[in-house]
């Protein structure tokens, strides 16, 4: 554990259900002995219908026995009360409302309210669909080091994908060197996982401007009954641009440390998530994922999940060819 206190934070929500008992353990055996707190942020947010009644109680039980074997787990749900968004608009958007929810219908609020609630200034936050790998029990101080030493380093991430033998990156634009960190160098901000300092985070980008995305996004949104706020992670990227600062993906000393996204959800994702926390938790990597953030066809094949894109594509077609949707 560092010296400092480090808050993990692992965003959660009831349709997070059927691969979350496989993830959530992993990404505890991978951080837990670098943190001091594990914030898990359950957004009940559109869920409180009575159809989720058993799923959030199944959650909640789960993560109860969790915290037997790691007590400090502290598990919140994401409170959207008056008092409680004032209080996070007043600390990161100069008391400027905050967005429930992005134009995809995506998070938004709940993002600054777990910052907000984490018990210390270190935030590693992760989504719950996050894979990792390398398992270096020295990641977090390492990212605690680099930031304390360069200024301009306003978040730090795992490297993006198991490395290749050549550091080459084969689906991200980041610049690398051959430093003994292996670091990669990004100007844009990802809300998918992040290392902040808190205090560091607030002083250089905060008050968030909160800002309505581009006009065909906006109407894309409005057609689905969106809201047509802006991504965060978008308003940050431009705010890091604007002042210079930049995002760190590093892998570390000895074997480092690395993330994976699964980038669809189709039925032989979830048949194969054991198998697939296996070989990753063993470094059992074929050399075609080597370099890929996203995991590809090489570890789960994705080929029905592209199909049923295409073929919602082509209908949206279509409907809108036979005038049949705007």
């Amino acid at each position: 554990m560092p010296a400092n206190g480090v808050t993990l934070k692992i965003s959660l929500s009831p349709r997070d259900h059927q691969y979350i008992k496989h993830l959530l353990p992993h990404q505890l055996k991978v951080w837990y002995s670098q943190v001091s707190e594990v914030l898990i942020v359950f957004d009940l947010h559109g869920y409180d219908t009575g159809m989720y009644t058993a799923i959030i109680q199944d959650l909640e039980g789960f993560i109860k026995e969790l915290s037997l074997t790691y007590p400090a787990i502290n598990l919140v749900k994401v409170d959207y009360s008056a008092p409680a968004r004032k209080a996070v608009s007043d600390a990161y958007f100069g008391s400027k409302p905050v967005p429930l929810k992005t134009h995809r219908y995506g998070p938004y609020y709940s993002y600054f309210y777990g910052i907000y609630k984490a018990r210390y200034d270190y935030i590693l936050n992760t989504d719950c669909d996050m894979f990792f790998g390398g398992h270096s029990p020295a990641w977090v101080q390492q990212a605690i080091t680099l930031m304390q030493s360069d200024q301009d380093v306003i978040a730090c991430s795992p490297h993006p994908g198991p490395p290749r033998k050549d550091g080459k990156l084969m689906d991200q634009d980041g610049k690398t060197d051959d430093t003994p960190l292996r670091k990669v160098v990004f100007d844009s901000f990802s809300t998918r996982i992040f290392f902040i300092d808190r205090r560091s985070f607030a002083r250089h980008l905060c008050p968030l401007p909160v800002r309505i995305a581009g006009f065909t996004t906006v109407l894309r949104a409005l057609l689905r009954g969106n809201p047509v706020y802006m991504l965060p992670e978008d308003v940050i990227t431009d705010i890091m641009r604007e002042k210079g600062l930049k995002r760190v993906d590093f892998m570390g000393a000895e074997n480092g440390l690395w993330s994976l996204h699964p980038p669809f959800r189709n039925p032989q994702f979830f048949r194969d998530l054991p198998l697939l926390v296996s070989n990753i938790e063993n470094n059992n990597i074929p050399e075609q994922q080597r370099g890929y953030y996203d995991i590809n066809d090489s570890m789960i094949n994705w080929e029905d999940a592209r199909n049923q894109i295409r073929e919602a594509s082509m209908k949206l077609k279509i409907l809108k060819f036979l005038r049949l949707k705007a």
